[in-house]
């Protein structure tokens, strides 16, 4: 991942990444948001987050930034207009998993403002993403959903 420059990304959540930093958090309207950038070759097969790969003649950095609103997640590309992923989601909560005691795997999930706070984007291993889809069933509650997602092949 050293190969990624320190930049700022486009779009809705336009945060700061450090040399080598692939996922940034932060909040659009309220809600939790990400960002995750990663360098493809051309003709990879890599997918973004609208399902479009490299097409072009060189590598190509992707910023990638997931929003919800309106009980609908979005995603962006390079900060093109979000285009709607799934509806139905009435919140999301993203906890990022930080390695705090340098052993390589996370040993703790914190909010965006805590890893933030405390300096720790580049000790990020994994993320905890939460969506909390309408139960069509009974209204007034909802059903979560819940993954964990390595960071560059790291938990």
């Amino acid at each position: 991942n050293t190969a990624l420059p320190a930049a700022t990304g486009p779009g809705p959540l336009s945060v700061s990444f450090a040399a080598g930093q692939s996922i940034m958090g932060g909040t659009v309207g309220g809600n939790d948001s990400v960002v995750v950038r990663y360098m493809t070759a051309p003709g990879d097969t890599i997918f973004n987050c609208t399902g479009g790969t490299n097409t072009g003649g060189t590598n190509t950095i992707y910023y990638n930034t997931f929003t919800l609103s309106g009980n609908t997640l979005y995603c962006s590309v390079n900060g093109a207009t979000a285009q709607p992923l799934v509806s139905g989601v009435s919140g999301i909560t993203v906890l990022y998993g930080v390695d705090a005691g340098g052993t390589g795997s996370a040993s703790a999930y914190l909010p965006e403002a805590t890893v933030t706070s405390t300096s720790s984007w580049g000790k990020v291993k994994s993320v905890q993403v939460t969506l909390n889809f309408v139960n069509p069933l009974v209204p007034a509650s909802t059903i979560p959903f819940t993954r964990v997602i390595s960071v560059m092949g790291q938990l």
